[in-house]
C-alpha cells in the first residue's frame, strides 16, 4: 500500500550481525563491533527468545553470578528486554568444537578447569530446591528433592506423547526402573546451584598457553537442585568424550568438592532420566531430540541391567 522505504531513509549501515553455534531452544547472535554502537570496540551478543519469562530469569542470575562467584566466566549482561538480551560477547571456541586428538596431557588439563568450572557453580547453597522466578525466589520449589525427581519423571512417561514417541516398552522399563531404584535418590546432596544443561556445547576454552574455560553460557534450565544432575548431563556422552579429559575433570571436580559416592555414576544416571523425559513431552514433535533422549534412556536402562556395575 505504502513503500516507506521511498518516503524514509534508513540508517546507513546496520550493525553486522553473526549467527553463534548452539541455542538450541534460543537464537544468538554476535553483534561485531561497528563506530555506530556506543563502545564501537566492545562485542555483544543478543539473545532471542520465545519464551521471555526464561530470559528474565537468565538475566537476573548472570547478575548474581556476576557478584556472587566472580571467578566464574559467565556472559556480562549489558541491557535486557522481554524476550532479548544482550551480554558481552565471551572469547573462545566451543569445547564441543575441538579436536578429541589433542594430546591426553592438554585434554587431561582441559578436563580439570571444567571440572572446576563446574565446582564453582555447584559451591553456591540454597535453602530451598526448586526453580526461580525473575527476582531469584524459589516459586516452583522440589520439595523433598528426590520424591519430586521421581515424581517427574513418572508425570512424564506415563503420558500419551510419551508412550506414542518412545514406545510401552521403554515407558515401562524407565518406570520399573524408577520403581526398583529410585531410593539411590533419597538423601542425596542438593539445595546447591544446577546449571542443568552442563556440557561441551555451553562451554567455550581458550588456549594461552594453558587451557581454561572462558564462558559458560545458556543458563535458561539453572535452578536450585542436585548436582550430580550436571555430571549426569555431561556424562550423558561418556563413551564419546576422551578418557583423559574425563579424568581431569572427576580428578578438579573431586578436589574442590569432595570425593564422590561410589554409586554417583547410577545416582547420575537417575537423574539424568528426567532431563531426558524432558524431551518426550509437549506438544512439538522434535524428532532429532526425542530420538537421542530415547537412545540416552536406553542407555541408561542398559546400565542398571548390568549388574556388575551397581
Amino acid at each position: 500500500m505504502i513503500n516507506f522505504d521511498d518516503l524514509f531513509d534508513r540508517p546507513e549501515q546496520t550493525p553486522p550481525l553473526e549467527l553463534l553455534s548452539g541455542g538450541y531452544r534460543n537464537w544468538n547472535y554476535r553483534l561485531l563491533p561497528t563506530e555506530q554502537l556506543e563502545q564501537p570496540d566492545l562485542d555483544r551478543v543478543l539473545r532471542l527468545s520465545a519464551e521471555p519469562e526464561h530470559l528474565a530469569v537468565e538475566s537476573a542470575l548472570l547478575n548474581y553470578l556476576a557478584q556472587a562467584q566472580p571467578e566464574l566466566h559467565v556472559p556480562r549482561v549489558l541491557h535486557q528486554l522481554p524476550g532479548l538480551l544482550i551480554t558481552r560477547f565471551c572469547p573462545g571456541e566451543l569445547a564441543s568444537c575441538l579436536d578429541k586428538r589433542l594430546p591426553d596431557v592438554e585434554l587431561n588439563q582441559l578436563g580439570q578447569m571444567i571440572g572446576l568450572t563446574l565446582a564453582q557453580v555447584h559451591a553456591l547453597r540454597f535453602t530451598h530446591n526448586g526453580f526461580f522466578n525473575q527476582q531469584l525466589e524459589i516459586t516452583e520449589p522440589l520439595e523433598p528433592f528426590a520424591e519430586a525427581w521421581r515424581g517427574y519423571i513418572y508425570s512424564v512417561m506415563t503420558t500419551e506423547p510419551a508412550r506414542n514417541r518412545a514406545g510401552e516398552t521403554i515407558c515401562h522399563q524407565v518406570l520399573e526402573l524408577i520403581k526398583d531404584h529410585g531410593q539411590l535418590l533419597d538423601g542425596i546432596l542438593s539445595r546447591r546451584l544446577v546449571h542443568s544443561d552442563f556440557n561441551l556445547k555451553n562451554l567455550l576454552v581458550q588456549q594461552n598457553p594453558d587451557w581454561c574455560v572462558s564462558g559458560l553460557l545458556d543458563w535458561e534450565f539453572a535452578h536450585v537442585g542436585a548436582p550430580l544432575q550436571d555430571l549426569g548431563n555431561f556424562f550423558r556422552f561418556e563413551e564419546q568424550l576422551p578418557f583423559a579429559l574425563l579424568e581431569g575433570f572427576l580428578s578438579a571436580y573431586q578436589a574442590e568438592m569432595g570425593p564422590l559416592e561410589a554409586n554417583w555414576r547410577a545416582q547420575a544416571h537417575l537423574l539424568d532420566l528426567a532431563a531426558l523425559s524432558g524431551f518426550l513431552a509437549g506438544a512439538t514433535d522434535r524428532p532429532k531430540s526425542q530420538a537421542t533422549a530415547i537412545n540416552r534412556m536406553q542407555r541408561c536402562l542398559d546400565y542398571f541391567d548390568d549388574s556388575e556395575k551397581l
